[in-house]
This record gives C-alpha cells, sequence and structure tokens, in this order.
C-alpha cells in the first residue's frame, strides 16, 4: 500500500467526523534531572519489571543461616522462587488471541495501541506493567495490508505515517483536546496549532552511499536548554549510524540497500527504539523521552541498525524462533559497537533466573536477554557465526536455526556445558568480564537450595526444557560437627548422552574445584578425614540440555544424604580352636574384647585390648598341658606405629601421608574392598602376659605348675581373614566363620610381606632354652629351667628329639609343645591331622566424630 493512499484514508476519517488528532503532552527529554534518573535506572538493571523474590521473611533466612560463612550466605541468598507480577498488555492481547476472542489483525493494532496510545485499549487490555515491542506487528500490518479491513487501516495510519506529515499520530501541529466513542471506537478531533508554535526539523546526511533523514520537533517557547538537549540526541544518533554501519558492514557481508527515516518520537516508558521496513525505506523510531542520554541513544542506535542489517538479509518475524534470533543478536551487536557501555547489562537479572526455560523463546524480554548466549560464543567459545545464521535463517526460514545451531556450535554438548558452567558466575567460575564484571548469578526457578543437617535425604528428579540449565546447590550445616559424611547417588551415567552434561562445583576445605560427574552414579565424602581432602563443605550440581529442539523428561535422578561418621568400634572376638594329629589333640579358646579407634576409615587401629584364652593338650585323651592366660593395655592416641591394625581397610585416594604406615605392613596390591580382619593379638611391646601354664611331664619330674601361660590360642597363625561383603551392615560387623588353619589363604599374604616369625616372637611369654634339643621355645620359667636341667642330668634329653609332628609313634608333653608350636607357625603340614578355627566377631560402632 502506497503512503499516499495511508494518509488519503487517514485525512477522510479527519474529515468526517471533524476531530481533531492529538499532540504528544510535554516531554522531558530536556529536563536533565529526569535523564539522569532514567539513565541511573537504566544502568541499574531496573529495564524491565522484576518478579518478586519470595525467599521467606529476612529474620528467618538470617537464622537459617546462622553460622554459614559470608561466601555461603550469599550464594543460599539468592531467591529460588518468583511470585509472578500481573500481565502486561503484550500478555493479556496475546492471551485473548490464543482463546479465539480476537484476530491477529485486531490484536496488532492493540498492540500498537500498547505502544503509542495505551488509552485507546480496551479496558480488559490494559495494565500498569511495561509493554513488549509492537514492531513485529507493525510488519505484519505492513506486508499484508491488502488484505486488512478499511478500520484496521484507518485505526493504524497516524502510528505508521512520519512525523512530518500533518496527519501523523505524532506530528506537533496535533494536540489532544477530547476524546468521543463512536461504537465502542475511539475517535480524535483534530485541532491545527498555530504553526508559528512548532518547528519540525530535519536533517539529512549519506554515508557510506546511502541517505539517512532524522526527523525531530521543537516548540518555539521550550528553553533553550531543551532545544540543545534534542539538537545533542541527533548529533549522538548520526555518531552512531556512522560508527555502527562501518562495524557491521564488514561483520555482515552487506549493507541496507534503502535510505533510512528516523524519527524521535515519545511511545512507552521503558521501550528504547522500534525498526520496520516500508515503502522503499528503513524506518527507526528513537523514544524522545530518553533524549540526551548519550549511552543509551548510541546503544538504541545500533540495535535497530543492526535490524536493517537483517531486514536487508531477508530474516522472518512471525516466529518465535526468528524474533529471538533478531533480538539476541541485535542485543548482542549493542555490546560489539559499544563495548564499555555495558547497557545490555540491564537484562542480566532476568537472563540469570530465566535459565529453566527453553533458550528459544521471546515475550517479557526473554528474547533480548538470550544475546547472552551468543556473547559467551563469540567472547568465550571464539566462536561467531553471526551473519551466517542470521544469512541461513533468511534464506532457509525459521525452521533452519534450531538446526544450524545444533550442526555449527562445535563440541556441542561440550561447549554448551561450559555456557552452564561460566553462568554459575560464581567462584570457581566467574569468568564473566565485560568491561567490568558482569554480576548476578542462577535464581528463580532454575536454581534450588538447600542446607542440609546431619541424617537427612533430599531426592531430585530432574527434567530440562529445550536448551534449559538447572542449578542445585547443596550446603552442609557447619554448625553441626557430627555432619561428616556426604553422599550422592544418581540413578545412572549420562556420559554417553549426545546432549545431556552433569558438573559438578564443590568447595572442598575452603577450596573450590570443577568436576564433571557425567559418568558418576556415586560419590562420598568424608569431612572426617585427617588430610582434609573430603572436607566437602558445598555442592553446586549442574545440568546442561543441548538440545534445543526437545524436552528431557526425568532426564535424571540424583539423591543428597548425609550422616555422622564413626569415630570409634567395639570388637567382640570369639574363638575356638581344635588341632589333631595322631595320638595328639589340642584344643584352646579364648576371647578378644577391643575398643578400635578408626583412622580415614581405611584402618581400625587398637585403642584398648583385653585378651584371654585357655588351651588343653591330650596324649592318646589323656590331658598333658593346660594352660590360661590373658592381657591387656590401652593407649591414649592410638596409630599405625603404636598398636596394631585390627581392621584393615582400602586406603583412601591419597595415601601420601599414609605411605610409611603402610610399608610397615609391605603393602603389594589393592586390599579387598570389604577389608581385611587381623587375627593375631594385640601383644604390644610392654604388654605383661599373666596367667599359668601346667605340665604333666613323665615320672620323675610329674606336674610342673608354671606362672605364666603358654599363650598357644590358634588364631596367631591365621593372621588374618576377610570378611565377606555382607558381613558389613550400618551397625558395624558381624560376622562367623571356620577356617581350615592348613589351607588358609591369608589375604595378607596376598597384600603385604609377613615376617611370620615375627608374629610369633610377638607371643614373647615363649622363651628361648637355646642348647637344649633343637632349641625349641619353651616358657622362659625358672621351674622349666629346673625341669630341663633335671632331664639333661638324668640322660633324658630324647623327649625333645621325636621327630616332625607327626613322624612320631608316641609323643611325650615336650613333643606336645613341638606340635603346638610348628601348627602356630606355617611350615611342613602333617601328612595327617587337622587345624580347624572357629572365630565369631561382632563389633558395633559406638563414637562419632564432632561429638
Amino acid at each position: 500500500m502506497k503512503l499516499f493512499y495511508k494518509k488519503l484514508f487517514a485525512f477522510i476519517l479527519i474529515v468526517i467526523f471533524i476531530f481533531t488528532a492529538l499532540v504528544i503532552p510535554g516531554c522531558s527529554f530536556g529536563n536533565k534531572q529526569n535523564v539522569e534518573k532514567d539513565n541511573k535506572s537504566l544502568l541499574s538493571g531496573i529495564s524491565i519489571s522484576e518478579p518478586k523474590p519470595i525467599y521467606n521473611l529476612k529474620n528467618e533466612i538470617s537464622k537459617e543461616l546462622k553460622g554459614i560463612d559470608k561466601e555461603l550466605s550469599d550464594l543460599f541468598s539468592a531467591p529460588d522462587d518468583y511470585e509472578e507480577l500481573p500481565p502486561n498488555s503484550t500478555e493479556l492481547i496475546e492471551k485473548a488471541l490464543n482463546e479465539g476472542k480476537i484476530n491477529k489483525e485486531k490484536a496488532a493494532v492493540y498492540k500498537i495501541f500498547s505502544n503509542y496510545d495505551p488509552e485507546r485499549l480496551p479496558a480488559e487490555y490494559r495494565s500498569n506493567e511495561p509493554v513488549d515491542t509492537a514492531q513485529y506487528d507493525i510488519r505484519y500490518l505492513i506486508d499484508n495490508w491488502e488484505s486488512l479491513s478499511e478500520e484496521t487501516r484507518n485505526q493504524v495510519t497516524p502510528y505508521l505515517i512520519p512525523l512530518d506529515d500533518p496527519h501523523s499520530f505524532f506530528y506537533p501541529g496535533n494536540k489532544k483536546q477530547n476524546k468521543n466513542s463512536v461504537s465502542g471506537l475511539k475517535i480524535f478531533n483534530e485541532a491545527l496549532a498555530a504553526e508559528e508554535d512548532y518547528k519540525v526539523n530535519v536533517e539529512e546526511f549519506t554515508h557510506d552511499g546511502q541517505k539517512f533523514k532524522i526527523l525531530y520537533y521543537e516548540e518555539k517557547n521550550w528553553a533553550a536548554e531543551k532545544k540543545q538537549s534534542l539538537k545533542a540526541t541527533v548529533s549522538y544518533i548520526k555518531e552512531s549510524i556512522i560508527y555502527s554501519w562501518d562495524k557491521f558492514r564488514p561483520l555482515m557481508g552487506i549493507k541496507p540497500s534503502k535510505p533510512f527515516i528516523i524519527e524521535l518520537v515519545k511511545f512507552a516508558e521503558r521501550l528504547y527504539g522500534l525498526e520496520w521496513y516500508e515503502d522503499g525505506n528503513y524506518r527507526i523510531r528513537i523514544n524522545i523521552l530518553y533524549a540526551n542520554n548519550e549511552k543509551l541513544n548510541k546503544s538504541t542506535i545500533a540495535h535497530e541498525l543492526f535490524h536493517a542489517f537483517q531486514d536487508e538479509m531477508k530474516i522472518g518475524y512471525n516466529t518465535i524462533d526468528e524474533k529471538w534470533l533478531c533480538e539476541a543478536t541485535a542485543v548482542w551487536a549493542e555490546n560489539y559497537v559499544y563495548p564499555d557501555y555495558n547497557l545490555e547489562h540491564a537484562w542480566h537479572p532476568r537472563f540469570f533466573r530465566t535459565l529453566d526455560k527453553a533458550r528459544i523463546g521471546s515475550g517479557k524480554g526473554f528474547e533480548y536477554l538470550s544475546y547472552m548466549f551468543f556473547y559467551y560464543l563469540t567472547d568465550y567459545a571464539r566462536v561467531n557465526f553471526i551473519r551466517e545464521i542470521i544469512k541461513t535463517a533468511g534464506q532457509s526460514g525459521s525452521k533452519s536455526i534450531r538446526p544450524f545451531l545444533e550442526k555449527n556450535t562445535p563440541k556441542l554438548k561440550e561447549t554448551y556445558a561450559t555456557f552452564a558452567l561460566y553462568n554459575w558466575n560464581w567462584p570457581p567460575v566467574d569468568k564473566y568480564y565485560d568491561n567490568g564484571k558482569i554480576t548476578g548469578g542462577p535464581s528463580g526457578k532454575c536454581f534450588k537450595k538447600k542446607i542440609m543437617k546431619v541424617d537427612e535425604e533430599d531426592e531430585v528428579s530432574v527434567s530440562l526444557n529445550p536448551g534449559a540449565l538447572m542449578y542445585y546447590l547443596y550446603i552442609f550445616d557447619q554448625k553441626d560437627p557430627t555432619l561428616q559424611h556426604v553422599t550422592i547417588t544418581f540413578e545412572k551415567s549420562i556420559a554417553d548422552d549426545k546432549y545431556l552434561k552433569r558438573q559438578a562445583i564443590l568447595r572442598i576445605n575452603g577450596n573450590w574445584v570443577v568436576e564433571d560427574w557425567s559418568s558418576e552414579t556415586v560419590k562420598q565424602y568424608c569431612k572426617a578425614k585427617t588430610d582434609k581432602n573430603e572436607d566437602i563443605q558445598a555442592l553446586v550440581l549442574i545440568y546442561s540440555n543441548a538440545n534445543l529442539k526437545d524436552e528431557l523428561k526425568e532426564a535424571d535422578k540424583f539423591r543428597v544424604e548425609t550422616g555422622k561418621c564413626y569415630k570409634e568400634m567395639q570388637l567382640n572376638l570369639t574363638f575356638e580352636y581344635n588341632y589333631s594329629v595322631p595320638g595328639f589333640e589340642w584344643k584352646s579358646k579364648g576371647n578378644l574384647i577391643e575398643n578400635l579407634e578408626i583412622k580415614d576409615h581405611c584402618y581400625y587401629v587398637v585403642k584398648s585390648s583385653s585378651y584371654n584364652f585357655g588351651g588343653e593338650g591330650f596324649i592318646d585323651g589323656k590331658k598333658v598341658v593346660e594352660t590360661s592366660g590373658s592381657a591387656s593395655f590401652a593407649i591414649n592416641n592410638p596409630d599405625i606405629y603404636n598398636s596394631l591394625v585390627r581392621i584393615l581397610k582400602k586406603p583412601s585416594d591419597n595415601t601420601e601421608e599414609l605411605k610409611d604406615a603402610y610399608e610397615k605392613y609391605g603393602i603389594k596390591e589393592n586390599i579387598p574392598p570389604q577389608g581385611i580382619l587381623i587375627t593375631v593379638p594385640a601383644l604390644l611391646e610392654g604388654v605383661v602376659f599373666k596367667g599359668y601354664t601346667v605340665f604333666s611331664f613323665p615320672e620323675p619330674i610329674g606336674t610342673i605348675n608354671l606362672s605364666e601361660p603358654l599363650p598357644l590360642d590358634g588364631i596367631s597363625q591365621v593372621i588374618a581373614v576377610t570378611p565377606d561383603l555382607n558381613d558389613w551392615n550400618a551397625k558395624g560387623i558381624n560376622m562367623s566363620m571356620e577356617v581350615d588353619v592348613f589351607n588358609h589363604k591369608c589375604p595378607i599374604q596376598g597384600a603385604f610381606t609377613v615376617d611370620f616369625n615375627k608374629m610369633a616372637e610377638q607371643l614373647d611369654n615363649i622363651g628361648n632354652v637355646p642348647g637344649i634339643g633343637n632349641g625349641i621355645k619353651l616358657p622362659d620359667s625358672q621351674e622349666m629351667k629346673d625341669a630341663l636341667s633335671f632331664l639333661k642330668e638324668n640322660n633324658m634329653e630324647n623327649l625333645f628329639n621325636l621327630g616332625n609332628q607327626g613322624g612320631a609313634k608316641e609323643l611325650s608333653s615336650l613333643n606336645a609343645i613341638n606340635a603346638i608350636k610348628n601348627a602356630m607357625i606355617p611350615g611342613k603340614i602333617p601328612s595327617k591331622g587337622s587345624a580347624k578355627l572357629r572365630i565369631t566377631v561382632d563389633g558395633v560402632y559406638k563414637k562419632y566424630h564432632g561429638e
């Protein structure tokens, strides 16, 4: 539709009704105070209406955060939900359109009213909330002009024609005097003001072969300062056109091919500019409310001029994808041209609180704040395909945008995951810097938070919109010293997923680290570890969906659990030992009650021990030896050097501090995950073994009573056993087994180099009597020495030398001792014989770290 006909429709309307048109109410652009106020509001991020955070009462939050350090308190203070504000006029109109109450044509008319003349809106579409731009509705009406109703053309024409046309809504000679309603349609009377009261100014210039015309008006009674403000604004516009043009042309590889008409007019607050193409001209409008704001005026021109470059590449505007791409790249262009202005930072609060939404969308400024995606790509991922994606969208249409992003984003999954990581924007990934630090971080529905207390559990099912990001913050109660265990369990590994990524940011012992947890199913931490490499204080789980087309429903499930960390175990070990060879049998039983201190979950060292046993030896059913003994000790600060390890589990990943300790045991290979239970009694240096032994020697010696025990218990030669995984439970360890001593494969032999003779020496109450027989170890008591001297004097030494165990027809009492000794220290196994050890172990956790 030619502009002439549009003017004609407007003129006929005016003549028929003989009404007056409107003139712009008094403008505030010349008021320096107001300009500064507007600029301050913009730079402080109040360019759009913000939802209200509803994160409880302030004093309740303070109470919850009491005892938590400032860094974590700041993180936790980010609101995780919002009270949605009332819908703006744009949303009310869209809702009516979607419900079929109005058609698209009527919706476009109403949106133009909302931008320029909100009082003309029907009451049900009015709102005090800032509106969205109507520039795409203007484009729709212009492109479909011939099919529009006459009523629609008459309604919108005054808002489309330039302000230097006397029939323009913005023409300064028109003043709003009264309003009438005819059949529900508001009609305006027209009264032309005297021409000497105002002046329409036109400034024209040419750049790079293209013509530009800037239109604005001034009233003659305005103060000189006010007039100067307008001239300054025009100067800013011209400077920005030239500067931005010269930036965009090499970037885009083309230039707009039609002249520009640029107008300074008044429209809705917090709308800064509009752009469209009509009748051979690119049209740009700048909101006169923000005149004389140099940075805002220049940045707005850069934005709107970039739209013209987009139009030249024939990009559409009807779909969400096209609007998203147009506005996101236009805001990006502001930053590209004026990187140090940072006006686009005003979008950051809303950007960080809408990361859970589909990455491609529009409404309430979402398409504008999405510039951050392209900012990340160009400035951090070092990928700039701005020209290519706009060209592709212009040639192939809206449906090409998402496939283009998926195909042309290098290592899509990883790149998008890094985008998610950088959007945390707190240590250790506070990397965003745009001529000044970009502030803010995830909030709203994309951000979930919880302070975990001891013995608590939180289970989460994760679903992600197309291109959405989610952040889950857990702070582990710093006030409760008993909270020492943290376990995070995932439903599955997602390492092979094409789009989904799971990352973790952790604060460990005051230091932040980043880890990829996509392949993990279980992560466990113990804050009680001595090297503090598992002192987890906070955890942020980040999920990213690089699929811009499809929602991922129930993409993952995870559970975070906290618990206490056991420091000590009360252990009760009982045993029965039966050793039998032809003609000789030894039976013993005993009990070991100990308090074990748990060191770094890896080894349970004896803190205190109470040990007792009793044994009897029989030759052909006749008791020839009987013994009983006990020992006890306690150590205030036991460790692997000054006590005995009772239970040894798989070492922690960081064994550097335990290197010497494990070398003492000669580590050679991994310990079974269920651990090793060492059976040898903890007879440490200086421990006194009290008890008695009775020998029944042949006459003339007879019975000898010794005031010391012969600790031939049966458990010492076993050295160690491996519990079954089922032997462990939440309360400790409970196991029962029978060991075939002669065929037992001691797990220590596989994991340690062990001096078994040293183990025997640990039973230090078995003395060595050199020169007697084969140097058999016997109780080194005066009674035994007297008996041995008697045997020697009476030529009865052969009692010591009846051959290897099992090799003699009959065994004397001393040979019984010899046989027991050989059974205690693995060596030659008798050809006929057996040795069975029954062990029952009951270990119960009794103390926690932090108590």
